[in-house]
């Protein structure tokens, strides 16, 4: 029932002397035998069961001396321990030979399936292998080709292909490989995702310096590159790139390299990171320096590049190895040499060059100042993401990885060696524009003392060039970014990198140089709220009252910070004042700082600005600063305006619009409130503040403004009708009424009220009367 034999039952138990009376009595060698994992049951050999037994006998006694080595820590009893092991395993293993040898003897021909012979090896039997192999068992066929393994083991145990020979040598069964070697053996036959024996040997996770030496004295070449016909990060590797992958010893890299192993092979990886990486590249990407050396005094290349055009001095850089940078810097790797990096846009790729120096000094950018660019330009954020077929999160997960390989200290001291190490600076300026944004002062020195030019434009950067017309699709970014001039003090000042601004300050003389926007290094460090190199500016000679092509001097730039949360604007506006600044200067449009700082509620910045700004100064459309507070609803800034600095409320602009009304318009309460509490205006006034409320859609401001108006109590009644929806009281009222204007003076009919209110009851009964 259970498809056990007495044969089987005899072979599983190394009962040799009942083997041999069953097998001369007629016992069928063909057995059954079951995997209950997939419940798949199937017909094998008496042979292969007794291989598969040895397999699995040989197996947990080395588990077992393992285990007991780790639990009992006196050397005498562990010793005692693994001899009587041995033993064991050597009765066992005697046994089970004896009765393969019977097997063997019965078996006119080996069999087609090298299950047998490859279970043996692997367990490094090396009697039963022997057997094996004088039976004619192929040590070369492989494990695909096994019945056995196909349709029994293969979903118990996956596995890539490989024969005997590539598995002894992988499990470092030298005396096999040594059985094996005996007959003609061609090692250097490759065939598609199977490692060649030179490559299983030096891919084992055990040292295999002997068996790999046996083998290239056998004439293996190191050379044969690993072949796949799918998608592989292996293709192209020769025995020597996976040894250095496997973190393999110095003395077997040295074997490979004597016995002309090619240290410039190139691989074919399907991963484009991969392609064309060499031992060198693949060495320093393991920080593996003994190896690296070895490799360049082998005649390794430190100049080869990778399909994508990284060097290993950019792996090395990348990963913060200053050891290793040194070493190929002084084996004549070129600083000179770019990265090529591929963007692809609209179908069209793109090439981007990046310097060894520009690279070295990105690594000096904080996770801090990575996690805000990310999160203020998400839409490029994933563009980087689509293009490496990635997601977000790697890409983020990359970077941080990236700028996390080494400390600040070690990329300064690896940037030092590379400017050492350059004839002449970049004509690019990207490495010095890049260091200021970043805002590492040991850097900008270190380049400015190699020559580097801090007043090259962004326009004469090929990286920026380059790349800023794919970053500009992807993200919100002003055009004229490429004409900026001296960007490495203007990034410097944006970022509020005050100790770089000091340093650029002793290269750049004319503090007054005006983008072709005519905005100053001071705007832009007024505007980014940076008090402690506005007033450095100052200190150097920058003057205050330079306005840019809009007319704005740098008080307005101050103003037009997007917060006031902190004191900074505060201390700004206090330290221009300070330079004798004009505090009354109009822009193109007419507009005073005062203007700004009102409309904003900065009420302590109208605090400072009126000790000399004149409150009643009009801007081009007439308005004065108390309209500008009025519009936009800053009641506190108002009163202050008002109650404090004496700001005429009756003024009137272009449109012949007072602050009131500018107030009704936004339908500002408070402010109205504050207005009215302050000054009586007349009626036209009132009667205009009704009409722009009633323009504005502002229910209750209309109804409250309205009260000061001299109306008849009919036309009071029609009013409150249009606001409040009352539809039954308009219906009743003379056609005459509802067409006459409620304000003759501004034309504001009772039709127009309604439709400010929303009262759409009372626009259908004006539209269709009964």
């Amino acid at each position: 029932m259970t498809g056990e034999t007495a044969l089987k039952v005899a072979v599983t138990l190394a009962h040799y002397e009942i083997v041999d009376e069953l097998i001369k009595a007629g016992a069928s060698t063909n057995i059954s035998i079951t995997n209950p994992i997939i419940n798949t049951t199937m017909n094998c050999t008496i042979t292969q069961c007794c291989a598969m037994i040895i397999a699995i006998k040989n197996t947990p006694v080395n588990e077992i001396n393992q285990i007991m080595q780790k639990s009992v820590q006196d050397k005498f009893i562990n010793s005692a321990i693994d001899m009587g092991l041995q033993q064991i395993k050597a009765q066992e293993e005697a046994k089970h030979i004896k009765t393969l040898q019977l097997l063997l003897k019965v078996t006119p021909q080996p069999e087609d399936d090298p299950y047998s012979l490859i279970a043996a090896a692997e367990v490094g039997c090396t009697p039963a292998v022997e057997l094996l192999l004088k039976a004619g068992y192929d040590p070369l066929a492989f494990f695909s080709s096994s019945g056995l393994y196909n349709t029994f083991l293969k979903i118990v145990r996956p596995t890539s292909d490989y024969n005997t020979l590539t598995k002894a040598c992988q499990q470092g069964h030298i005396e096999i490989v040594k059985l094996i070697l005996q007959e003609p053996v061609d090692l250097n036959a490759t065939q598609n995702n199977v490692l060649t024996p030179l490559m299983a040997a030096c891919t084992a996770k055990e040292d295999n310096s002997k068996i790999v030496r046996l083998l290239l004295e056998a004439g293996a070449d190191p050379n044969v590159k690993f072949q796949s016909s799918e998608k592989s990060r292996r293709n192209g590797d020769t025995a020597l790139t996976m040894a250095i992958i496997c973190n393999k010893t110095k003395e077997l890299i040295q074997l490979l390299l004597e016995k002309g192993a090619d240290p410039n092979v190139q691989s074919e990886s399907d991963n484009p990171l991969l392609n064309g990486r060499t031992p060198l590249m693949v060495a320093s990407s393991h920080d593996n320096l003994e190896i690296v050396q070895l490799l360049l005094k082998a005649g390794a290349d430190p100049n080869a590049k990778s399909k994508n055009g990284t060097t290993v001095l950019a792996y090395a850089v990348c990963l913060g190895q200053k050891t290793i940078v040194q070493e190929l810097l002084k084996f004549g790797a070129a600083t000179t040499n770019s990265i090529r990096i591929e963007l692809n846009e609209a179908r069209a790729s793109l090439e981007v060059e990046m310097s060894i120096v520009h690279l070295c000094v990105s690594k000096l950018m904080q996770e801090s100042q990575f996690i805000y660019f990310k999160d203020s330009q998400p839409t490029l954020t994933n563009f980087l993401a689509s293009k490496f077929k990635t997601t977000t999160d790697q890409v983020v997960k990359g970077v941080k990885e990236f700028i996390s390989k080494t400390t600040v200290d070690d990329t300064i001291e690896i940037l030092r060696l590379l400017l050492e190490a350059t004839p002449q600076p970049e004509d690019d300026p990207a490495s010095l524009i890049v260091a200021t944004i970043i805002g590492n002062v040991q850097a900008v020195e270190l380049l400015l003392k190699a020559g580097y030019n801090p007043k090259a434009p962004l326009s004469s950067s090929k990286y920026f060039q380059a790349t800023l017309p794919i970053i500009m699709k992807q993200a919100p970014l002003p055009k004229e970014m490429l004409e900026i001039s001296c960007p490495s003090l203007v990034f410097a000042c944006i970022g509020g990198h005050l100790e770089v601004v000091k340093s650029l300050l002793k290269e750049i003389n004319d503090l007054n140089h005006q983008q072709e926007t005519g905005e100053t290094f001071l705007m832009l460090a007024c505007e980014c709220g940076h008090k402690d190199i506005v007033l450095t500016l100052l200190e150097n000679g920058a003057d205050p009252n330079i306005c840019d092509n809009d007319g704005d001097n740098a008080l307005h730039h101050a103003l037009y910070s997007s917060s006031s949360e902190d004191n900074n604007i505060d201390d700004i506006i206090e330290t221009l004042l300070s330079w004798n600044i004009n505090v009354n200067r109009k822009n193109n449009d007419g507009v005073t700082p005062l203007m700004i700082a009102s409309e904003k509620g900065y009420t302590e910045v109208l605090v400072l600005l009126l000790e000399e700004a004149d409150p009643n100064i009009t801007d081009s459309k007439g308005r004065t600063a108390l309209m500008h507070a009025s519009f936009n609803g800053q009641s506190e800034a108002v009163a202050l305006l008002l109650m404090t600095y004496n700001a005429d409320p009756s003024v009137i602009d272009n449109n012949r619009l007072s602050a009131l009304c500018h107030a009704a318009y936004g339908g500002h309460n408070k402010v109205i409130d504050t207005l009215l509490n302050n000054y009586n205006p007349n009626q036209e006034e009132m009667v205009k503040a009704v009409t722009v409320a009633c323009y504005g859609g502002h229910k209750k401001l209309i109804k409250l403004l309205a009260a000061k108006i001299y109306f008849t109590k009919h036309q009071e009644e029609i009013l409150n009708a249009c606001v409040s929806d009352d539809v039954e009281f308009m219906i009743n009222q003379t056609s005459s009424d509802l067409c006459t204007p409620l304000i003759e003076s501004t034309g504001l009919t009772p039709l127009m009220i309604a439709a400010s209110c929303g009262s759409d009851g009372v626009i259908q009964a004006l539209l269709d009367p009964q």
